[in-house]
């Protein structure tokens, strides 16, 4: 009997490791193309978009919508500002982030890697003064593109590996001049605005 459940406990053990080993894989490489992942911890906003090659096309100096490094570097500052002149992010109360991190990078490209990404991967961090409850997303300019974002709420802990889940999953389209309410719900905006 102790045998056969020391032979169950390792077969569940061996399960665990194979998944995590799996989901690994399928998430080294990050997002795909037109993908957005928001993350709320206290006052700090992580945002992680992919945005097609479209939306940098002016800084596209062959022209093959395609982006290689040498493209990405000689402009990572231009296409960064550019980029989030074009995000807006307000609190429920309307209020703006302040902006205290941004990034831009090429994803791994396996099956051409002379032809360049055919999309980016634009890494932001916004600060509030207090802990947002809801946010109002907002892409300007319309080049097409629709962002599938997920949305996530973590607890407040400094060291990122320490924060517990608590809202999400949640999904929604992100499409350009279209403002999107994000963990807001009746409840709690009712909240707010009562006295």
């Amino acid at each position: 009997m102790q045998r056969s459940m020391r032979f169950a406990s390792l077969s569940c053990v061996g399960v665990v490791i194979a998944v995590q080993f799996f989901l690994c894989i399928a998430f080294a490489h990050g997002f795909s193309p037109e993908h957005a992942d928001l993350r709320i911890s206290g006052k700090q906003v992580d945002l992680v978009m992919t945005p097609t090659a479209k939306r940098f096309a002016s800084f596209d100096v062959n022209h093959d919508g395609y982006f290689q490094s040498q493209e990405t570097q000689a402009s990572r500052r231009a296409m960064l500002k550019d980029f989030t002149k074009k995000l807006e992010l307000k609190d429920e109360k309307g209020q703006l982030g302040k902006l205290l991190f941004s990034d831009l990078s090429t994803p791994h490209v396996h099956n051409h890697p002379e032809r360049g990404a055919s999309y980016l991967r634009v890494t932001l961090r916004y600060l509030w003064k207090r802990e947002p409850k809801a946010l109002v997303i907002t892409l300007k300019g319309d080049d097409g593109e629709t962002y599938r974002l997920s949305a996530f709420r973590f607890s407040k802990e400094r060291n990122r590996h320490e924060r517990r889940l608590i809202e999400g999953p949640v999904h929604h389209q992100l499409a350009g001049h279209k403002a999107l309410r994000v963990f807001f719900d009746n409840q709690r905006e009712k909240r707010e605005t009562t006295p």
